[in-house]
């Protein structure tokens, strides 16, 4: 039986079984589809006061008294569609397509060009966006509070690794996008001394300031939106010219999230820059080719060796003691001849094995054969380590220290075990 349907606004038809609007020649077609799929597009509908419509360009740009970059910021829509998704004009809208890798805000503008369906951008917009003619997407309204951005960090595309980033710059990029709404994955442009330049939005940071007021208590009770954030007057840009510069400053801020663990950091990288040849010793010191992380679940002993892993630039091998044995069941002895003879080719390598108290546990009566002669090759690596002089380092973890086979903690093996403790008040 076709779904019923009542006259709603104008051409618009309601149907009374999905509550879905649409086009009085879109009738068949819903009969077939109701309610209708977000991923079989056939034609366009407004449901649950989101319009899925066909994205397009709008032929007609002249809107007196705004500029260029104020018009390349609207989303023009008709304006029976404004009334059944609850818009107004000025106000914002979201807009989302598979085409796009995050959502996009835009100011709502009425128009009567093209069909009243349309989602109808700028040519310069349907660039940036990367969007085609006809793309599928949906239009919403912003329902939900936005957060200011006290920090956007953007970085330049295209390659035009030449361009001085300015103080002038970013007053430009600041006076442009303020009170506009950003997420990460946008692309914004400017020009700039006669150059187009775009940006992609790679981070945003909001205020994290604990002085709060009760009024801004009550305001944590709201309910943001998690993936749009509003620019503000003190909002600031930290700009990079490529991805690779973006890159890497990162990887020098990789301990930023590991808190309370500083002593124990330096010393740990201490230990693994003179293992792989990185600093030498007045003393003609033997250095230490292995360090145990020993401490708590939970306390950072796996992130702190990540850390390690990613800001060492350095031939790497991590290996999770329950993945081996799950992934090379039977054959978990030879997989790790296979990973540490990569390790010793590759050298200077930083070798991670993480839950060591499962890879090489105390040899008993209650091990198996494989287990055992688990244990033996990886003693034997050690002793092949030692005897090479090879630039390579071990980093261990585990939380029951105990449970390790005693002949791990000997000289020549695990020479240093540094503990991972449970953060104190301070830390916290």
């Amino acid at each position: 039986m076709p779904p019923k349907t009542r006259k709603s606004i104008g051409m618009w038809i309601q149907c009374d079984k999905c509550s879905t609007n649409i086009l009085q020649k879109d009738i068949e077609l819903h009969e077939n589809d109701c309610p209708p799929d977000p991923t079989k597009h056939s034609y366009d509908y407004i449901r649950g006061e989101t319009l899925y419509g066909l994205a397009g360009v709008k032929n007609n740009e002249d809107i007196k008294n705004l500029s260029q970059n104020e018009k390349d910021n609207l989303v023009f829509l008709s304006q029976s569609v404004l009334q059944l998704c609850s818009l107004s004009i000025g106000s914002w809208a979201e807009i989302r397509s598979n085409k796009l890798n995050a959502p996009v805000a835009r100011t709502v503008w009425p128009t009567t060009e093209k069909s009243v369906t349309s989602v109808l951008f700028t040519q310069a917009s349907m660039e940036l966006l990367s969007l085609k003619a006809d793309s599928v997407v949906t239009v919403t309204n912003i329902k939900s509070n936005v957060r200011d951005a006290k920090l956007i960090t953007l970085v330049l595309l295209e390659g035009k690794k030449c361009i001085e980033l300015t103080p002038e710059l970013h007053t430009r990029i600041q006076k442009l996008y303020n009170s506009r709404l950003l997420a990460i994955g946008n692309k914004i442009e400017i020009m700039f001394f006669g150059k187009r330049l775009r940006f992609e939005v790679k981070e945003v940071q909001c205020d994290t300031n604990e002085n709060r007021e009760l009024v801004q208590e009550f305001c944590d009770l709201t309910i943001y939106d998690e993936e749009l954030f509003h620019i503000t007057n003190s909002s600031k840009f930290i700009l990079f010219r490529s991805e690779v510069e973006y890159e890497k400053e990162q990887s020098k801020d990789l301990f930023k999230d590991i808190g309370g663990l500083d002593e124990e950091i330096i010393e740990v990288k201490e230990l693994v820059q003179a293992g792989l040849g990185e600093t030498t010793s007045r003393f003609d010191i033997k250095p230490s080719k292995g360090c145990l992380l020993y401490g708590h679940s939970g306390t950072g002993k796996t992130l702190l060796a990540n850390a390690l892993s990613n800001s060492t630039n350095v031939f790497k091998t991590i290996i999770c003691a329950t993945d081996l044995y799950t992934i090379y069941a039977g054959n978990s002895q030879f997989a790790l001849k296979d990973l540490f003879q990569d390790a010793m080719d590759n050298a200077p390598s930083l070798i991670i094995l993480d839950e060591f108290d499962i890879l090489c546990p105390s040899r008993s009566n209650r091990l198996t054969d494989l287990e055992k002669r688990t244990v033996s090759s990886v003693l034997t690596f050690f002793d092949e380590l030692n005897s090479k002089g090879s630039k390579i380092f071990v980093l261990g973890t585990t939380n029951k220290i105990d449970n390790i086979d005693p002949a791990f903690r000997r000289c020549g093996r695990f020479d240093r075990e540094i503990e991972i403790p449970t953060p104190n008040p301070t830390s916290r």
